[in-house]
């Protein structure tokens, strides 16, 4: 039996205040497999979410961003642009997927090796449906050179964090 004074938590979200739109040198912190909800449909899909620290100097410095991307490899098209796992694969390891990795695509160690690389990141401000600002990680490049990182320490791998409930 509970004790009478036993209150429920109250789910409070973080609010995080928006960085400003920038390009950022950052290193990739983390990475892991997620369940999200298509864009107006009700199946489900894998995701990688990266977990991004930001290098800058200043007030800024130890930030952190975060990026799910679909875990597609494909240099594009005609006409058509390269997955982001394709530009963040290119901007990490500043070479380009070779044959074999463009056509079975990448494995869970390739893709644990990009941890602790570092990238720039562009950074935008976005405005929810619900008018909520969030900043949005849309491009990546190489870095010009290597700025002073904290050591990461290697983690165990996890489990697909799944996807508590999909809304009809």
């Amino acid at each position: 039996m509970l004790q009478n004074n036993f209150k429920t938590p109250v789910n409070q979200s973080e609010d995080f205040e928006t960085l400003p739109e920038d390009i950022y040198q950052v290193v990739i912190e983390d990475v892991n497999l997620e369940e999200r909800q298509v864009y107006q449909s009700k199946d489900v899909e894998e995701v990688l979410n990266f977990k991004f620290l930001l290098l800058e100097q200043g007030e800024l410095a130890g930030r952190r961003v975060w990026k799910k991307i679909r875990p597609i490899l494909n240099a594009g098209w005609d006409g058509g642009s390269p997955s982001d796992l394709y530009e963040l694969w290119k901007s990490a390891t500043k070479t380009l997927p070779n044959p074999e990795q463009l056509e079975n695509g990448l494995d869970g160690a390739e893709i644990n090796s990009l941890i602790g690389q570092q990238i720039r990141i562009t950074l935008k401000i976005k405005t929810s449906q619900k008018g909520k600002e969030y900043n949005k990680v849309e491009g990546f490049m190489a870095v010009k050179s290597e700025l002073k990182a904290p050591k990461l320490q290697p983690k165990e791998a996890g489990e697909v964090k799944k996807l508590q409930s999909v809304k009809d």
